[in-house]
């Protein structure tokens, strides 16, 4: 019996064969999407990104080529396509340990604590 994941990579591995990279495009709509950025412009975005302006974040580049280059492309279009490229690090967002707020845990044990109850009594009447 073959395993799934082999005849999973077989059927994808197959139109690569046939029509190398060209194979791969999916040709549903038969007509490549209007809104394609032309190569060109990709490849000049990119040199510009890679040659002079390498020490700007994403938002002041998008800025810098609106106003002086005037080109007009979407701000998550040259995101993805700057980090597509490997010209800037995708953002990792770091998450800490999840935590109680004070209160609720104060309130929490509060009712094991007969000691504790005196004092949320006392926070409670001051508020």
């Amino acid at each position: 019996m073959v395993d799934e994941t082999q005849q999973y990579s077989a059927a994808e591995m197959e139109p690569l064969e046939k029509g190398g990279y060209a194979g791969l495009a999916d040709w549903r709509k038969r007509k490549p999407s209007a809104q394609r950025i032309p190569l060109a412009t990709v490849e000049k975005v990119l040199g510009l990104y890679k040659e002079t302006y390498y020490d700007l974040n994403i938002r002041h580049f998008h800025e810098k080529l609106r106003d002086e280059h005037a080109i007009q492309l979407s701000y998550t279009w040259m995101q993805k396509a700057l980090q597509g490229a490997g010209l800037v690090a995708k953002r990792r967002h770091k998450r800490g340990p999840h935590r109680r707020k004070a209160a609720a845990a104060d309130a929490a044990d509060a009712a094991a604590h007969r000691w504790k109850q005196a004092s949320l009594a006392e926070r409670r009447a001051v508020v």
